[in-house]
């Protein structure tokens, strides 16, 4: 209800403000006097008042707004889990815990008032918010001393609100790893399929309660095949089979799996549950190749300057080779991400391709078609390529770090199929790798300690290299800018001074370490240059800070993100993971939350003492495969006109190692005939080497000329279920 209405004319400077905004003091342009209430609604229009208007009029313009007077910075992070209220005072001193609360939900007639409980947790410094049903939608906090309201559908952080990390969706809670016995088949073979499935939660995997469900095979148009019931086992897996009509379309196809769960709102009819999976096969006229295609290079490893030498032959299955056939060649690149294994905490190159490749699966390969020829094999069924590589890297396109994948192929006469095969080469920019591993956050007064290594193309160190380490001084000036629409935006760049440089030898492990001392505090950069035997330079480098005496002053940006920088990219269960967060405010306070999914897995209130807060989170075994940590933050430095408002948000990759089996299979001999029993030896061991007893699994026999149609997807469902990047 409107206790007070003052009208006020007031003269505007543009009067087409979807152009240039105008700026109106409600205080001193309109009251006259200084605000007493928390809620003021300000009605404005260049024209009569139009009850029907959205703001926008034919022949001028009008809005309205309620103003809200508060000095609560009220954030709700709202989880299935749980629901956080983080409640400081707008100048980040004060975390009041005597606070009421009005609470409402959203009616059909608008707000309609219901009393949600909502307790202090004098351990977390924040309040809880009792609300099973979701159905809070207005928060309003206060007390004699403070104001302050939160309405969900305006105010409400979405996980889109900070710099977002895609992955595996986390509504995404059933898994199945489907698989065929082989890629291929003809119309009227037999199917051989298994599923593995699980549950994802808080704890990890976890074996399906589904005791039953059903299987459909459809096709690219999604025209159903086939379909079955299926049971799960006790192992909480379930295979079958069954036999491809005569008479079916020719193409690709793919399994779906589902269950029949009972409605959580109803209690009693079932609803269907589809799992999430990867099976495929392709189902073709085909005739089996007479001959496979051979291909191979001198080396697999090569650096900038080398040649490369190919070798390819076309070899009957029955023995003997193809003589005088034509062949086409294709050279095709990809971007080349070094595993340094033992030494995967250390930085390889420049930025976080590296690290998204190896441990996330995210490979941004960039494909590049080379070049394309042809040619004929010789009287004695063989073809000798020769390809020079690029002689010098180029500072604006690095040639260095790709695989260089060499395919041929044959049109078999007998059955007018073509027959292929593919080798690659590694092109590295030298002989060796230089990394380098340094904490991001450090003191001055301790330098910086800077950890490097030398390995070979097999991550195996290498003793008595020279390598150039250089320390690059990063400073971030900011300037506003007015646009075009009158609002002043915040333009940013880095500028970079080499403060030192030093040379450092590799010891008998490849290993390195230097101190560094620095002239000033804020950002830095060290870089580690090895210049190998053909004269180009790998180069890796690693952002760092440096904690002095002055304040530094971040980079603000244009929105209410900043960043929160791990110390290391990936960590093991029980150790512990370390954050430095941008802080465009040296005091105040923030709430940071440990999240996965669509849950809080731990949350604690800090203070704010400087630029640079550290934030450290011990790993549990709840956290894998990745986790991610939130910041809330809000804090006003002496003099500044207004507080600050941001949040930051990091992930943090769980090596899932210790999970992992090795599988090896050894026939009993290399040669069978027709009809001979052949004998297996299948051996299991964890990440440990100790042998596993009670695994299950499953082996399939398929003929190899098979194969040479269609390349057959290694079976790997430990990256399915812990490669995946999960994300909120």
């Amino acid at each position: 209800m409107c206790v007070k209405n003052t009208p006020k004319n007031v003269v505007l400077k543009n009067y087409y403000w979807n152009l240039t905004p105008n700026k109106v003091d409600i205080e001193k342009d309109i009251l006259g006097r200084t605000l007493t209430t928390p809620f003021v609604l300000v009605r404005a229009s260049t024209d009569t008042f139009n009850q029907g208007s959205n703001g926008y009029m034919e022949g001028g313009r009008e809005f309205l707004h309620v103003f809200v007077r508060s000095n609560l910075a009220l954030t709700l992070e709202d989880a299935p889990t749980t629901k956080i209220l983080f409640a400081p005072s707008f100048d980040g001193k004060s975390l009041p815990d005597n606070l009421t609360f009005d609470t409402y939900t959203q009616g059909s007639n608008g707000l309609e008032s219901k009393s949600f409980p909502i307790k202090w947790n004098a351990e977390k410094q924040y309040y809880e918010i009792s609300d099973k049903e979701n159905k809070l939608s207005f928060v309003v906090a206060h007390s004699d001393q403070y104001f302050g309201i939160l309405y969900k559908n305006n105010d409400g952080v979405s996980n889109y609100d900070f710099k977002y990390i895609s992955g595996q969706d986390s509504s995404t809670k059933d898994y199945v790893y489907m698989y065929s016995d082989r890629p291929l088949y003809k119309a009227g073979d037999t199917v051989y399929f298994k599923g593995l499935l699980r549950q994802f939660n808080f704890d990890g995997y976890k074996g399906s309660q589904v005791k039953t469900g059903k299987l459909k095979v459809f096709d690219e148009n999604q025209t159903l095949l086939t379909e079955m019931d299926v049971k799960i086992d006790k192992n909480s897996n379930f295979s079958g089979q069954f036999i491809l009509p005569k008479d079916m379309s020719l193409g690709h196809y793919h399994f779906v799996f589902m269950y029949n769960a009972m409605n959580q709102d109803t209690g009693f009819e079932s609803i269907p549950v589809y799992v999430y999976n990867n099976g495929e096969f392709d189902v073709l006229a085909y005739k089996k190749p007479t001959f496979k295609v051979n291909i191979v290079t001198d080396k697999t490893d090569v650096s900038i300057g080398d040649t490369a030498q190919i070798t390819a032959n076309a070899e009957y299955y029955f023995g003997g080779r193809l003589v005088n056939a034509d062949y086409n060649y294709s050279v095709l690149t990809q971007s080349y991400f070094f595993d340094a294994k033992d030494y995967r905490d250390y930085q390889f190159g420049k930025g976080s391709n590296h690290f998204d490749c190896v441990y996330w699966g995210s490979c941004a390969y960039g494909d590049n078609l080379i070049t394309t020829a042809t040619g004929r094999l010789d009287n004695t069924g063989e073809a000798k390529i020769t390809y020079e590589y690029p002689k010098v890297n180029n500072e604006d396109n690095t040639v260095g770090e790709q695989i260089y994948n060499y395919s041929l192929e044959i049109t078999d006469p007998d059955t007018s199929k073509t027959v292929s095969n593919t080798t690659s080469q590694i092109l590295h920019t030298t002989d060796a790798y230089v990394g380098v591993k340094v904490p991001y956050w450090n003191l001055q007064k301790d330098g910086v300690k800077v950890d490097g290594v030398v390995l070979d193309y097999n991550a195996k160190g290498i003793a008595n290299r020279e390598v150039k380490l250089e320390l690059w001084k990063r400073e971030w000036k900011e300037v506003k800018k007015q646009g075009v629409d009158g609002t002043f935006y915040n333009e940013s760049s880095v500028e970079e001074k080499k403060e030192s440089e030093k040379m450092v030898s590799s010891d008998n492990k490849g290993e390195f370490s230097e101190l560094f001392t620095t002239l000033f505090g804020g950002e830095y950069e060290v870089r580690a240059m090895y210049t190998g035997v053909n004269k180009q330079t790998f180069t890796s480098s690693s952002i760092l800070y440096i904690s002095g005496e002055n304040i530094s002053y971040w980079n603000d940006g244009n929105n209410s993100v900043t960043d929160l920088i791990a110390d290391k990219a990936m960590m093991k269960v029980g150790e512990t993971a370390a954050f430095t967060l941008r802080s465009p405010v040296s005091s105040g306070k923030m709430l940071v939350t440990i999240e996965k999914d669509d849950g809080v897995l731990d949350s604690f209130v800090r203070d704010i003492t400087s630029s640079t807060p550290r934030i450290e989170i011990p790993i549990k075994e709840s956290y894998v495969p990745n986790f991610y940590v939130k910041v809330f933050l809000i804090g006003q430095d002496p003099g500044a006109k207004l507080p600050i408002y941001k949040r930051a948000l990091a992930v943090m990759k769980v090596t899932t190692d210790p999970k992992k089996f090795s599988v090896t299979i050894t026939p009993e001999k290399k040669q069978y005939l027709p009809g001979n029993k052949v004998k297996l030896t299948v051996t299991v061991k964890d990440n440990e080497g100790k042998p596993v007893s009670g695994a299950n699994g499953s082996i399939s026999l398929v003929d190899e000329s098979l194969l040479a149609l269609a390349e057959n997807p290694l079976k790997n469902p430990f990256a399915f279920f812990y490669d995946m990047k999960r994300y909120l």
